[in-house]
C-alpha cells in the first residue's frame, strides 16, 4: 500500500496511542517510511540488510528492530547489531 498504507497506520496508531513498526527492504524506502514509522523492522533475507538501513537512519529519527530469521546465526545477528551501533554512534 506504500505511502497511503503508512498514512493509515500512523493515523490509527496516533488515535490509540500506539507506535508504528514498518518493515524496510532497502535504503530507498527509508525516507518514506521514516515519515510515518516509529521503528524500522528488518526485511526478509539477510539480517545484514537491515543493519545497512539502520546505519542510515540515525537514533534521533527513531528505533531499529533487528529481527533474527530462523536460518540466521547468532554471529550474523551480532554483526548486524554491531554495524548498526557503530554507524549510529559515529558523528
Amino acid at each position: 500500500m506504500g505511502g497511503e498504507g503508512l498514512q493509515l497506520l500512523r493515523a490509527a496508531a496516533d488515535r490509540h496511542g500506539l507506535l508504528v513498526v514498518s518493515e524496510v527492504m532497502d535504503q530507498t524506502q527509508i525516507p518514506l517510511v521514516s515519515e510515518y514509522a516509529d521503528i524500522l523492522a528488518g526485511g526478509r533475507g539477510a539480517t545484514c540488510r537491515i543493519s545497512i538501513c539502520c546505519a542510515n537512519w540515525k537514533p534521533a529519527q527513531g528505533r531499529c528492530l533487528l529481527k533474527r530469521g530462523i536460518s540466521a546465526t547468532i554471529e550474523e545477528l551480532l554483526l548486524s547489531a554491531s554495524t548498526s551501533w557503530r554507524a549510529a554512534t559515529t558523528t
